[in-house]
């Protein structure tokens, strides 16, 4: 029998980048709505597709909240195109029963009183949103609540990658909500992640994309110069008389 990974033992945040560390993984982590769900999953999965041919299948992990609602769903479309998986989770899905996605790999449950975002009347994230900021390499938010506009705007000022692409709630599950709480029904279904739109778009992808490749050239060593290549840098060097010795 496959162990129940809603009864796996909660791990502090040094566990999990230990893990990440010893795989020499980098960790692409999307945020988003949950519950809420989204008005057009095509949306999402179009957007998450373009991130995601951003990336090395090979030497990249898919990081999200590990259930299966909502943003969970990028889970089978980062399997489907080679990704191995993962999920940072508050206890508070654990207590209520959450359906985790069957395409994560690996689940990381940290002992939560809330289910994240910035605890109240202080300026500190919860231990689950401060896991997720911890251990991410760039976060990217489709949409998204409270805890997402947290998560993504602590990446920000920490100088990690941090993109925004804007996505609307699931109408009728928000106008159900408000309904059953008697709270006014809403009319901007765009969710609190909205104010950070700053982050938007494809330029950040290319930015992100850019700063990777500059990345890459530092690690990687200088390719040798061809013939050419070494009449061209005497000339600008001023030794074009000097006679080639290599």
């Amino acid at each position: 029998m496959a162990p129940n990974p809603m009864r796996r033992p909660v791990v502090p945040t040094l566990k999990i980048r230990l893990f990440i560390r010893r795989r020499r993984l980098r960790v692409l982590t999307f945020v988003g709505y949950s519950g809420a769900g989204y008005a057009h999953p095509a949306v999402l999965q179009r957007q998450a597709r373009r991130v995601l041919a951003q990336h090395d299948a090979a030497t990249t992990v898919v990081n999200i909240g590990a259930t299966a609602a909502g943003i969970g769903v990028l889970y089978a479309l980062a399997k489907q195109l080679g990704f191995r998986t993962m999920g940072i989770v508050s206890t508070q899905a654990q207590a209520a029963g959450l359906p985790l996605s069957p395409a994560v790999d690996k689940v990381f449950w940290i002992a939560d009183a809330a289910w994240g975002g910035v605890l109240p009347a202080s300026r500190r994230l919860s231990p689950t949103s401060a896991a997720m900021v911890a251990c991410s390499d760039v976060m990217v938010a489709i949409g998204g609540g409270v805890v997402a506009r947290d998560e993504l705007s602590w990446m920000h000022r920490c100088g990690k990658p941090a993109l925004f692409f804007p996505a609307e709630m699931n109408h009728a599950t928000a106008l159900a909500k408000a309904a059953g709480s008697g709270a006014r029904a809403p009319v901007d279904f765009r969710g609190a992640a909205h104010r950070l739109r700053h982050l938007r778009g494809m330029r950040q992808v290319q930015r992100l994309q850019h700063m990777q490749q500059l990345q890459q050239r530092q690690h990687s060593p200088p390719a040798k110069p061809n013939g050419l290549s070494q009449r061209r840098h005497r000339r600008r060097a001023g030794l074009h008389a000097l006679p080639t010795l290599l």
